[in-house]
């Protein structure tokens, strides 16, 4: 096999051992712990077209929590807040997602890693507020 064809085997083996989950966002990547499960509130939301075992907790900013989990049969993830104005799930097209809280402050979820810098606040790899 020549070396340009190795290269070839070599990508495609990395490609399928990456699992099927959304590139830039690895925090899907680990095991879902107590810390990662939604929080109760989340029960009073119809969650059949999420798979809730994809959640994980991705940070805090003035006490909303936010988590990031995959719709059912989707590889772009979505945004889970909790917090004041009660639980919400937005989802984007491409795994983008921005959202406002209560208070105003923007939120965005977006593939790792997120910045900081000119009004935003980067508050895990993949989420970042700006009030």
């Amino acid at each position: 096999m020549t070396k340009p064809h190795r290269l070839v085997v070599v990508l495609f083996g990395v490609l399928v051992l990456t699992g099927c989950t959304q590139p830039g966002y690895s925090v899907l990547d680990s095991e879902q712990t107590a810390d990662d499960e939604l929080p109760s509130a989340f029960d009073q939301l119809e969650l059949e077209s999420f798979d809730v075992s994809t959640s994980r907790f991705s940070g805090s900013y003035q006490d909303t929590d936010f988590y990031v989990l995959l719709p059912q049969g989707k590889l772009a993830p979505c945004l889970a807040l909790a917090g004041e104005g009660g639980p919400v799930i937005v989802c984007g097209g491409d795994g983008a997602v921005e959202t406002r809280l209560p208070d105003g402050t923007r939120v965005q979820l977006g593939p790792e890693p997120v910045v900081g810098g000119r009004g935003w606040a980067a508050i895990s790899d993949n989420v970042r507020v700006r009030d």
